[in-house]
């Protein structure tokens, strides 16, 4: 046993007392982390489009029934569109539009036309996507469709004037002429009066696709329009105060050629100062515009009443009269 301690030093030493250490308290760091960059802050993509859970979803199964084709296509799309309320498809509708998918889109207006309508700014955006698309067919198609439905209606002249807009910049010939059909059944220029801009536009969009003699006649329409304006004022001037008239226009229609004592010569037929004198041809003399023009609108011959000289034409006063 001796020889074995004797062998074993290490037992014989006396071990250190190990004592536990007091706990110390562990200090952690931080190093600052910037995400983003200079552009982390921009708005979003396209300004005001606002995509429902709903839209995105509709638009994701189109796109991939689009893709996979299967056999009740048809059935599984009305499935999918029917379900969205009024703003979801139109905003599926304009969203297909931008990514340029006019098959899927076609679909959708379809779907939106029959349940909710659409208004002509909805069809103005589908024939330009489908123009730029080249799909021509498919515009006159929907114009076609537009008349087998309720047609146009003239109490949106902002949207019409999209629509004509847009089938013009179509190239679309028929179209075009076909939606002049559709104004003119709706009571556009016989019941509803003519805006001379949509009248212009029209005009120069049906020259531009050879139809000549139809630009023609609208403008004719247009212009008969306007003189029936006319009539209907020479009609009711009678009937109006001409005193009051005249002092309300006196200010605006003084004549700056003559002297003070000219100004306030009477007019022989009404004997008051012209509001907006005019002047009786050839003998110069000088008239209230709405007595000469009254006069010449009543009689086939008139006379001047200062000298009894024929009266041809009547012009804006702006020299010395003959008295």
């Amino acid at each position: 046993m001796a020889s074995s301690l004797h062998q074993n030093p290490t037992i014989l030493k006396p071990q250190p007392c190990l004592t536990p250490k007091p706990p110390t308290a562990t200090r952690w760091g931080y190093v600052r982390v910037r995400c983003g960059g200079p552009r982390s802050n921009r708005g979003p993509l396209v300004k005001g489009r606002i995509l429902s859970i709903e839209a995105i979803q509709a638009i994701q199964t189109l796109k991939r029934l689009h893709r996979t084709n299967p056999p009740n296509l048809s059935q599984l799309l009305s499935n999918t569109l029917t379900r969205l309320i009024k703003f979801d498809l139109v905003a599926t509708l304009r969203e297909l539009l931008r990514q340029q998918q006019c098959s899927l889109a076609l679909r959708v207006f379809s779907t939106l036309r029959s349940e909710y309508g659409a208004d002509l700014s909805l069809y103005a955006e589908m024939v330009q996507a489908l123009a730029n698309s080249g799909m021509i067919e498919d515009v006159d198609r929907l114009i076609l469709d537009l008349e087998g439905g309720n047609g146009i209606q003239c109490d949106d002249p902002k949207g019409l004037l999209s629509l004509i807009k847009a089938v013009i910049g179509a190239q679309s010939r028929e179209s075009t002429v076909r939606i002049y059909g559709l104004m003119k059944r709706s009571g556009w220029g016989s019941v509803v009066e003519p805006d001379e801009y949509v009248v212009k536009v029209l005009v120069n969009g049906l020259k531009s696709l050879g139809e000549e003699e139809l630009a023609h006649q609208l403008q004719d329409e247009s212009d008969r329009w306007g003189d029936t304006d006319q009539e209907m004022l020479l009609l009711l001037l009678p009937l109006l105060n001409s005193s009051s008239m005249k002092n309300l226009l006196r200010p605006f229609s003084k004549d700056k050629s003559s002297s003070s004592a000219e100004d306030g010569t009477a007019c022989p037929i009404c004997q008051a100062t012209p509001a907006i004198p005019f002047v009786a041809l050839p003998c110069q003399h000088r008239y209230c515009y709405y007595c000469l023009r009254i006069r010449c609108a009543a009689a086939a011959s008139l006379r001047c009443s200062r000298c009894s000289e024929p009266v041809v034409a009547m012009q804006r006063r702006i020299g010395v009269s003959t008295e």
